[in-house]
């Protein structure tokens, strides 16, 4: 008999399944397009890669000749005018009557000129006045005065006009002229003509041309009536009707440069245009679209080539990959075809899929109905008082809740701790996760004595209520350590704390809305008793009988003072008391207290920077934040103290500078003034406006030395100097240094040399 081959099998298996058909025709059809994507796609900008370094490269040779062009403009202009301005040719211009010699005489300065350029043609003069014409240079006068006579509109003035005689440019003309009111003609206003050579700018043109890189492109010149030049001279056919081409451009797209193809086929060109604008030419570079795509075709075929040989590699790898692919899928279905039994085996795998569809559709009706059962809940606990008893009795049938309303109801609120980083570091998604596991592990450990029902209301608490199994609640030690186990599990699962607080014993539940707002202030406690508390009534009995307000204001008076007297420890003992009378009022009272605290701050930094020159500084509305977003007591007291302690710092850091610019002062006034008898401690306290002590203490503590002796030592090293290079008498000395009592400078003196000034200076004298 004939044996199956090891490929029978894996074809059998692959025509067997039309999902992995489909993978396999998918991958392979995905590769197929992203190659020939990525082959067009290479092949496009590689030739708009080449096209725009070939207009680049176009265009700064353009505006290279444009330059020239303008450039040679310019001077022809300059002269020109110089020209026609020059006194020396105001006979050739405007006199009705000049004789022979002065007329020679213009002639021959106007040959002058001519030569003064080697681009210069010829200068031809009309005078209006008597119609004569003159000439410098050889030169068909006739010619241009037929142009500027003929024309109906004048000739304008200060641009290169062509001329044109047998097929050539001959030359450039540039025409200078006075318009006058009186002259019913142009025959009646006299010209000066200057004509330039064009063999000057094709030249120029040309060299530039062969500079570039790409020296096969052909460089013309277009006038304003789109008739083209090229080299020698010559008025070129307009093959292509560039000129008509060029112009529509301009005028239809106002661009004044740009690329475009003309012709087709084999004779397809590449054409860049630069207008010179005011100048009313356009440069204009052709070049065969088949010279510049040479490469890029080249680089076709090989890509070609190179998408064949992957699309045969490709295919074969698509059939792998899909094969692989499929793994996954087969594994499931063969778990899903476990799952759904034997009669389902002969399925394909789209009527699996079905299946499984089925049984989300199924899911999403569960859930649906889970929804409304959430909603009816929420206003359970918001509005009960709204339920009738048999409407109460119809809910939990309906909506198959797991509490008994006929019993008494307790409800437990667990609250997210540090809610605000946890919205930083989670979705939104995943904090609702949170919350949906805090209801699962609640139902679990309270399942055993209680009937439970959780709900998770828009915020950042849980909402459990719990009706009991038996006839009555066992005592509160038993639902507290209920509680603690949920908590220590919510933290060893998910790494989060939880605060839980639990409502009184709800006898109706028509009463269940204001237990819920009971317990929802008890949960507010946590401020007070921190974060992974338990809160019942009996915590917070002391603070919810508290009648105050706020804090004894001779607190803020002692904290105040230490603030500005007292030491860092000072000030945090003044806030320890001021937040532990915080801790006994209601909870509203206490962001009362604390909004006071910080406005009794605030007010007194503005009365300390009101008489200080560097004013202390601090983000009060920052500052005001961060205490919002604070969840314990403990933690605002910590910010307070915290602004509080940099504040003192500042404080000190200022005092500091006060009596280091003190000292500064006074030892500025000694240095200037130590030979002034009447300088002692009494005359600089006055001239500070300060006490004698004060100043004392300051300068002693930076120098450990007094002022009066720091005044005698800068005396007595000025009298030693006065004694080693002078030779005075010590009473002049003296005098001299500001020692206003003779035997004083001597006891002094000893006192500090061990000898007089006379045995001193005996002394220094026997030295040299």
């Amino acid at each position: 008999m004939y044996e199956e081959g090891p490929a029978l099998p894996i074809l059998h298996k692959y025509k067997s399944r039309k999902y992995l058909q489909r993978i396999s025709l998918s991958v392979v059809f995905v590769i197929l397009i992203v190659l020939i994507a990525s082959s067009i796609a290479l092949y496009v900008n590689a030739e708009k890669a080449v096209l725009r370094v070939q207009k680049e490269a176009d265009l700064e040779r353009a505006s290279q000749i444009q330059y020239n062009l303008t450039f040679m403009r310019e001077n022809v202009k300059e002269l020109l005018v110089k020209l026609y301005s020059a006194g020396d040719y105001n006979g050739l211009l405007f006199d009705s009557g000049m004789n022979y010699k002065d007329s020679v005489v213009a002639l021959n300065k106007l040959r002058t000129s001519l030569g003064s350029s080697s681009y210069l043609h010829s200068i031809v003069v009309y005078n209006g006045q008597n119609k004569y014409s003159f000439q410098a240079g050889d030169v068909n006068k006739q010619t241009i005065l037929d142009l500027y006579l003929g024309k109906q509109d004048k000739v304008p003035k200060f641009r290169f006009i062509p001329i044109i005689e047998d097929n050539y440019l001959q030359y450039f003309s540039m025409f200078m002229y006075e318009e006058r009111k009186q002259a019913s003609s142009a025959s009646e206003e006299s010209a000066l003509i200057i004509n330039v050579k064009p063999q000057w700018l094709f030249d120029n043109m040309e060299w530039i041309n062969r500079q570039s890189y790409n020296r096969e492109t052909n460089v013309y010149l277009m006038d304003t009536d789109g008739t083209i030049f090229g080299k020698n001279n010559q008025v070129m056919p307009d093959t292509w009707n560039l000129g008509d081409t060029i112009n529509k451009r301009i005028q239809g797209t106002g661009k004044s440069k740009d690329l475009f193809f003309a012709g087709s086929g084999e004779e397809k060109q590449v054409v860049t245009y630069l207008s010179t604008g005011t100048e009313d030419w356009t440069i204009i570079s052709v070049k065969s679209y088949e010279s510049i795509m040479g490469s890029i075709k080249q680089l076709r075929n090989t890509t070609v080539l190179i998408l064949l040989i992957f699309v045969v590699i490709f295919v074969g790898l698509g059939l792998a990959v899909s094969l692989r692919i499929y793994k996954p899928v087969e594994r499931l279905l063969s778990q899903m075809k476990g799952d759904i039994g034997e009669e389902s085996a002969d399925d394909d795998e789209l009527r699996m899929m079905s299946k499984m569809y089925k049984g989300v559709v199924d899911k999403y009706n569960f859930n649906k109905q889970n929804i409304a059962k959430r909603y009816h809940l929420r206003r359970l606990l918001l509005e009960s008082q709204s339920f009738t008893p048999n409407a109460l009795t119809q809910l939990v049938k309906e909506h198959e809740l797991h509490i008994d309303v006929m019993k008494p109801l307790r409800l437990l609120v667990f609250q997210l701790d540090n809610y605000n980083e946890l919205k930083k570091n989670y979705s939104h998604q995943e904090c609702k996760l949170f919350q949906f596991a805090i209801g699962n592990i609640a139902s679990e450990i309270l399942a055993d004595q209680y009937k439970v029902e959780t709900v998770d209301p828009e915020n950042n608490y849980v909402v459990v209520i719990l009706s009991p199994k038996s006839q009555e609640y066992r005592n509160g030690e038993e639902l507290e350590q209920r509680v603690r186990r949920i908590q220590a599990a919510v933290t060893q699962y998910y790494r989060i704390t939880v605060t839980a607080a639990a409502g009184e014993v709800c006898q109706e539940a028509a009463e269940l809305s204001k237990t819920y707002e009971h317990t929802l202030h008890l949960s507010n406690y946590r401020m007070l008793l921190g974060q992974s508390s338990y809160i019942t009534s009996a915590d917070i009995q002391e603070n919810e009988s508290h009648a105050e307000l706020r804090y004894p204001a001779e607190l803020e008076k002692k904290l105040i003072e230490q603030l500005k007297q007292g030491s860092e420890s000072d000030v945090e003992e003044a806030v320890g008391d001021i937040f532990e009378a915080i801790a006994e009022v209601r909870y509203e009272n206490m962001y009362h207290s604390i909004l006071h605290f910080m406005t009794i701050i605030h007010q007194e930094m503005r009365e300390m920077n009101h008489h200080r020159l560097q004013p202390l500084r601090m983000d009060i509305k920052a500052f005001y934040q961060e205490v919002l977003s604070q969840e314990t007591l403990y933690d605002i007291r910590m910010l307070f103290l915290r602004e509080l302690l940099h504040i003192k710092e500042q404080l000190k850091g200022s005092e500091e500078m006060k009596y280091t610019v003190l000292f500064d002062t006074i030892k500025s006034i000694i240095e200037e003034q130590y030979t002034d008898p009447d300088l002692n401690v009494q005359s600089i306290a006055s001239r500070l406006k300060m006490s004698t002590t004060t100043i004392s203490k300051v300068f002693k503590q930076r120098e450990s030395l007094a002022i009066t002796e720091y005044i005698n030592k800068l005396r007595l090293e000025a009298a030693v100097e006065l004694l080693e290079k002078e030779e005075r008498s010590t009473k002049e000395i003296i005098v001299r240094v500001g020692f206003g009592n003779e035997s004083y400078f001597y006891k002094v003196f000893k006192k500090a040399y061990g000898v007089t000034p006379k045995e001193y200076q005996l002394k220094r004298l026997s030295q040299l």
